[in-house]
């Protein structure tokens, strides 16, 4: 039996829309497109649904060694890749942004997850370059009627939030 990667002669072209080229992460259109489908399941199955959205900014970085940008990105996101569930989706959004959608029982075990991240990018290596790297990060819940610009838009304004505060984690219902 031949595998659905095979058959589909699109796979490249549809994986090419959907994962970032830098970090081998889902991207912002993936992002999108899931997220939309997950608020209609949310609608139906009152399943809540967290979204994380994060600044990985090199503003909040330090380092003894010469980083850029670019370093960040790729050792956060090899840093999720080993410490996010098999379930979790993580996103890079270009720039500085990462995200994680994932189900949820209640707020606080996203606010403890946030703060394993945390701290793992106290600890960042790449390229045998050592960062630490003090995030900021948003969180929000799904909630009737939702939209993906409204969920994206309480994660972002919590990071905004995040960003006057000493707590470097700011929750939006």
């Amino acid at each position: 039996m031949q595998s659905f990667r095979t058959v589909d002669s699109n796979y490249d072209k549809i994986r090419q829309a959907f994962i970032d080229d830098e970090t081998g992460l889902n991207n912002k259109t993936g992002l999108v497109y899931l997220l939309d489908n997950f608020l209609i399941q949310y609608e139906r199955y009152e399943e809540n649904i967290s979204l994380i959205i994060f600044d990985a900014d090199i503003k909040y970085a330090r380092s003894s060694d010469n980083i850029n940008q670019s370093d960040i990105n790729l050792a956060t996101a090899d840093m999720l890749k080993r410490i996010c569930r098999r379930s979790d989706l993580i996103f890079f959004l270009g720039g500085s942004f990462f995200a994680i959608l994932t189900r949820v029982l209640n707020g606080d075990d996203m606010v403890d997850f946030s703060n394993k991240i945390l701290k793992y990018m106290k600890n960042l290596k790449h390229n045998d370059k050592n960062i630490e790297l003090n995030a900021k990060f948003g969180i929000t819940f799904s909630k009737n009627g939702d939209s993906v610009d409204n969920m994206m838009e309480r994660a972002l304004s919590a990071i905004d939030r995040a960003k006057g505060v000493e707590n470097n984690i700011v929750v939006n219902t």
